[in-house]
């Protein structure tokens, strides 16, 4: 066989070779796994879903202008806060969180309405706040007061959740520090330590709990 037909033959082999790996190619398939895709959609349709439920149940008055000018007239004033603190329970709901941030609050509808060119201040919003303090349905997270934490339940149901919670766990008899308590992942772990205090006096009251130690600082319960 001469070296030319020996060229000729080498390339119609690689020509073969080249249409294979195409062909090859062609049936991979070079796709997101649909599972992470399905994830993300429901992940997204989950938000969606919550967020529309939202905004449906807004008050129809978070259209209206004057909603963000502080009324003059007292009664107008009480009654056009609590109207806010309304709002902000549904955010508190809307976020499966007790903790609520000022700055939060002024980024999100309605306490910033695009729609309007309105918002609240920071002032009024410290006001409509404090006011829930004064109330015993909020606390303050600090003395900065950038973030609040909102009180859903009475102190004597959070004293009654945290004495069950402590004998259904096993942890009855045993001496438990604060910072244990504000270690569980419930509703009430997250309550400033100061008003935490407040709610294991409302326990040693019922002789459900005591102190332990000087600082208060430990806690034994009781079954």
């Amino acid at each position: 066989m001469s070296t030319k037909d020996q060229l000729s033959r080498d390339e119609t082999r690689k020509s073969k070779d080249t249409d294979l790996v195409s062909e090859s190619e062609k049936n991979i398939d070079h796709k997101t796994p649909q599972k992470n895709i399905n994830q993300s959609t429901d992940t997204n349709k989950t938000l969606s879903h919550k967020q529309e439920n939202y905004f449906q149940i807004l008050p129809n008055w978070i259209n209206k202008p004057w909603m963000y000018i502080s009324p003059i007239q007292e009664s107008q004033y009480l009654s056009w806060m609590e109207e806010w603190q309304k709002i902000i329970y549904t955010y508190s709901n809307y976020t499966s969180s007790p903790i609520i941030t000022l700055s939060e609050l002024r980024i999100f509808h309605p306490f910033t309405n695009n729609e309007l060119s309105k918002n609240l201040s920071n002032n009024q919003l410290i006001t409509i706040i404090e006011d829930l303090v004064t109330k015993n349905n909020a606390i303050w997270m600090g003395n900065d007061k950038l973030s609040i934490y909102l009180k859903l339940k009475s102190d004597l149901e959070y004293a009654s959740e945290i004495h069950q919670f402590m004998i259904n766990n096993g942890y009855a008899l045993d001496v438990i520090t604060l910072f244990d308590i504000r270690s569980f992942n419930q509703l009430w772990s997250k309550i400033p330590e100061n008003h935490l205090k407040n709610i294991i006096e409302v326990l040693i009251s019922q002789n459900k709990a005591e102190w332990v130690g000087k600082n208060q600082d430990a806690i034994k319960f009781s079954i």
